[in-house]
């Protein structure tokens, strides 16, 4: 089941707005549905669209498949704080996280022919800035406004 709120906890001017999916790949239309609805509401950040959905959609896809191990029972939480300058996505899975010590450099040699590992190294280049919280099971994704 998916739920979609707005203005859960109004925050001034600010709001936050919530969406929750089940841990399966097919609620990834869901997500960017989701995303183009807050762009297209914060016209000021229109041209950091394809960052937003690419580094959403890796952190929810390894949300689904790392942290909740693609059961449908458990939900995926994205959270989403609006200021004038910048958007702040969290996104919260029901894993026991993960160490970033075991996470390689997908650049590295002996890396390049992994087909896995890849998803940090894509949202740290799209999103402004990437905290882990919950030892891994939640990360917080910041896009600051370029006008």
């Amino acid at each position: 089941m998916t739920r979609f709120a707005t203005n859960i906890a109004p925050l001034g001017r600010d709001t936050m707005k919530e969406l929750k999916l089940p841990s399966s790949a097919s609620a990834i239309p869901m997500l960017h549905a989701f995303i183009e609805r807050v762009i297209d509401e914060n016209p000021r950040f229109s041209d950091l669209f394809g960052n937003v959905l690419m580094a959403l959609t890796e952190a929810v896809n390894n949300s689904i498949e790392h942290g909740n191990r693609a059961d449908e029972s458990k939900q995926v939480t994205i959270n989403l704080r609006e200021e004038p300058d910048l958007l702040e996505f969290s996104i919260s899975d029901e894993g026991e996280g993960f160490s970033m010590d075991r996470v390689t450099d997908p650049t590295l040699p002996e890396n390049i022919e992994k087909t896995s590992g890849r998803g940090i190294f894509i949202i740290r280049r799209f999103a402004d800035s990437v905290q882990y919280l919950r030892n891994g099971a939640t990360v917080v994704l910041t896009f600051l406004s370029r006008e």
